[in-house]
């Protein structure tokens, strides 16, 4: 339907699994295609922060890096916890306190790594929204340079959203104020590459076909983003089911979804 293979290939695992699957192995193998694994696992699924972070999971975590050491030695991006922000809670002791969180990524980083992971590109992503960042304890969540190896966002645009440069950096002067997600990962993590690992366009009209030629026209712009990966759904990913993020929602938005798929920037 776009016109080319992906080149990421994005899954979701919780608590106990263990991954790549048999069928993620294969998709990232199938000859010719060249395709790379982006897994989000949320650790503490059933648990705390942390508890995560205590060593509530170490078992499960040294059987997973068995499983990866033997069946899968390419590397993949690994999410540990994708967007905490809605679910930080700053009472003491809840277990889910920003540097809860931090904590909980740096242990399992450091575990998987001292069980033989050297394959897996840890990857910290976030939901880029202002809402968030401008909150005092928002920098906190950073797990730190040494157990970060790329830095993502989420960033969905809505109505208000002029275009590409506005969807990655929206900022805020409310509260502590906020840069934008792209400006602030400059300063948290100098140097990291950035990943806009969850990303669409709720618009299905002509306007939604301007967006995607922002993309091509603004991505340059960016020189720190290395990756783009599009959520296309009829319905989400919000509970309301209110997002329908399909780019062929008109034959426009899918003509320049696809000239944006082959452009040179994301064909090297």
């Amino acid at each position: 339907k776009i016109g080319r293979t992906v080149d990421i290939y994005h899954a979701f695992h919780r608590g106990e699994q263990i991954f790549p699957t048999e069928e993620e192995m294969a998709i990232a193998r199938e000859p010719g295609r060249h395709r790379t694994l982006l897994l989000n696992w949320k650790p503490d699924w059933g648990r705390s922060w942390a508890a995560v972070a205590d060593g509530a999971m170490d078992g499960h975590i040294d059987r997973l890096a068995a499983h990866v050491t033997a069946r899968f030695p390419e590397r993949f991006f690994l999410v540990i916890h994708h967007e905490p922000e809605e679910e930080v809670r700053l009472d003491a002791g809840s277990g889910h306190t920003a540097a809860d969180f931090r904590n909980m990524f740096r242990h399992v980083v450091q575990r998987l790594r001292a069980r033989g992971v050297h394959n897996a590109v840890f990857t910290a992503v976030f939901m880029g929204s202002p809402k968030w960042g401008v909150k005092p304890w928002f920098d906190q969540l950073y797990p730190g340079d040494d157990v970060v190896d790329w830095l993502g966002m989420d960033p969905y645009a809505t109505p208000d959203t002029r275009d590409f440069a506005h969807l990655v950096n929206k900022n805020s002067r409310l509260e502590r104020g906020f840069p934008g997600f792209y400006n602030w990962s400059a300063k948290i993590a100098r140097g990291k590459p950035v990943m806009v690992a969850e990303w669409g366009t709720t618009s299905p009209d002509a306007r939604q076909a301007a967006f995607y030629r922002s993309v091509a026209a603004q991505l340059g712009r960016f020189p720190r983003i290395k990756a783009l990966v599009y959520f296309e759904t009829p319905s989400g990913p919000y509970a309301d089911g209110t997002i329908d993020t399909r780019i062929d929602a008109s034959e426009e938005a899918l003509r320049a979804y696809r000239a944006l798929g082959n452009h040179p920037m994301l064909n090297r």
